[in-house]
């Protein structure tokens, strides 16, 4: 690859990121997949112009210091991704941990191929690599298991494609790390550039054509603001909402464990893509988990508030309204009432003891 197209590369990268920083920045800050998204475009650039050729480079320090800002770089691209998968996004003590288990290595890494430390040197970047594939496979399992449960049809095959590119890119890149090494370790950013310039042109034509609703970009809104009266409704659909009332409430068919959008499809005798319209444009639910532990938690407040049920564990009464395991339960019954079951469980004994 000559000298020419290395640098037109690099800078039509630096050029489209900074502007769709800049673009993203200007309305998006208030929200986490905003903000990682611009902290993803600085890092990406700082990846570019600390790596530029030598011809271009103003100093070697302000190369290093370039080095410097791009270390989170992959770190960034995960969270961003798991933004997009999650409307209710927030930075968790556990990204917390996986960032700065990230950061750290190749921050040394950083440092020692400049003299300033003596640790481990290659070995500590292969590590890293390895930890970064590890992340994004990890990603593609959750996106593909994400895909079912998303009742907004255009959201699902945009989010899909979008964020599946993504993931198959960044292992790319990151592969690209143990194929380019001795005489062409120097192409490593320029394949990088290579790779991630479709998706930035990619992002452009999502941010300028697409709807808002399609990722987590906007405000999270709550089911009730979604409610159609029943009037709205056609006959099909009244139908429809009749047929699938009586199986949450007469059949209970919330309390199966395995329960999916496509078993309760063929229960009501219609079709997926009709039961996915009525629970998210009627009823107001942006996936199915969320409309399906609406019932779940219910029931399950009403037996944690029970004095008759107090000496039963909260996890059988978990598994017995239809979760799998305490960590979903726990992390739906807070997303919904905003404290853990045991908090709910205290404060209805508190309240049944002063009656």
């Amino acid at each position: 690859m000559s000298l020419s197209i290395i640098i037109v590369l690099q800078i039509t990268l630096v050029s489209l990121l900074s502007l769709l920083a800049l673009l993203i920045a200007s309305s998006q800050l208030h929200n986490w997949p905003g903000r990682l998204m611009v902290m993803l475009c600085v890092t990406l650039s700082a990846m570019m112009l600390g790596n530029m050729p030598e011809e271009f480079v103003a100093s070697e320090t302000a190369a290093f210091a370039f080095r410097l800002l791009d270390v989170p770089t992959t770190i960034l691209a995960w969270l961003f991704v798991r933004s997009l998968l999650d409307r209710d996004f927030k930075m968790l003590p556990l990204y917390w941990v996986l960032a700065f288990s990230f950061c750290l290595p190749l921050l040394v890494y950083r440092l020692d191929s400049q003299g300033i430390t003596d640790i481990l040197g290659e070995p500590l970047l292969n590590a890293v690599n390895i930890y970064t594939l590890g992340l994004f496979s990890n990603l593609t399992f959750d996106v593909l298991k994400g895909l079912r449960d998303d009742l907004l049809e255009p959201r699902r095959k945009l989010r899909f494609f979008f964020v599946f590119t993504i993931v198959v890119l960044t292992i790319v890149s990151t592969a690209s790390e143990f194929v380019l090494v001795g005489d062409t370790r120097y192409l490593r950013v320029p394949f990088k550039a290579l790779v991630f310039l479709p998706l930035v042109f990619a992002t452009f034509f999502w941010i300028f054509r697409v709807r808002s609703n399609h990722f987590a970009f906007p405000a999270p809104v709550t089911a009730t603001k979604h409610m159609k009266d029943e009037l709205a409704l056609t006959y099909k659909e009244q139908s429809l909402r009749k047929r699938l009332q009586a199986e949450m409430d007469m059949q209970k068919v919330w309390m199966q464990p395995d329960l999916t959008i496509k078993t309760l499809a063929a229960r009501l005798g219609t079709t997926q893509h009709t039961l996915r319209a009525l629970i998210n444009q009627r009823l107001g639910f942006d996936n199915f988990s969320a409309f399906i532990n609406r019932y779940r938690i219910e029931a399950i407040k009403s037996e944690l508030a029970d004095p008759n049920r107090s000496d039963t564990t909260i996890l059988e009464i978990a598994l017995k309204n239809g979760f799998n395991s305490v960590s979903p339960f726990n992390q739906a019954f807070k997303a919904i009432e905003g404290m853990a079951p045991s908090e709910y469980r205290s404060k209805a004994s508190k309240e049944t003891d002063r009656l």
